[in-house]
């Protein structure tokens, strides 16, 4: 359902960080105790995001990115580009209830997508389902 006041295109950018977020999901609610995310949750995220990666030393980037990603209630799957450090994060909810697909290339390309069709035979090169435990 809509969020806001209008529909937010993608991928969103606009941050002073220059960060771009690709969002497929529902975002309820955010931190503990949990508060709800009156806005475009996908917006929310990507803010959220922007945020928590800005300044800091370069190796508690990740981890500075999975504890935006920890507070945050609800089922998604993601791919975020952090420009300062030309670094892609995706990933997905714990649960896995939004598809999230890998898939590598010849040419040492990765390729993420939340839908693909995927052979019931694994092939080297195909689409693989990434898993929620991370």
């Amino acid at each position: 359902h809509l969020r806001g006041p209008e529909v937010t295109p993608q991928p969103i950018t606009g941050g002073g960080g220059g960060g771009v977020l690709c969002w497929n999901g529902e975002a309820y609610s955010h931190g503990a105790p949990s508060s709800p995310i009156p806005e475009n949750d996908g917006r929310w995220v990507f803010e959220a995001l922007e945020r928590g990666t800005a300044g800091g030393d370069l190796a508690s980037l990740p981890s500075r990115v999975a504890e935006v990603l920890a507070h945050v209630h609800g089922e998604f799957a993601f791919v975020y580009f952090h420009p300062a450090t030309e670094t892609v994060f995706f990933g997905r909810d714990s649960i896995g209830r939004r598809s999230l697909v890998i898939r590598g290339t010849e040419h040492s390309q990765l390729m993420v997508a939340s839908v693909a069709c995927v052979p019931p035979v694994p092939m080297p090169g195909a689409w693989e389902e990434l898993p929620a435990s991370g």
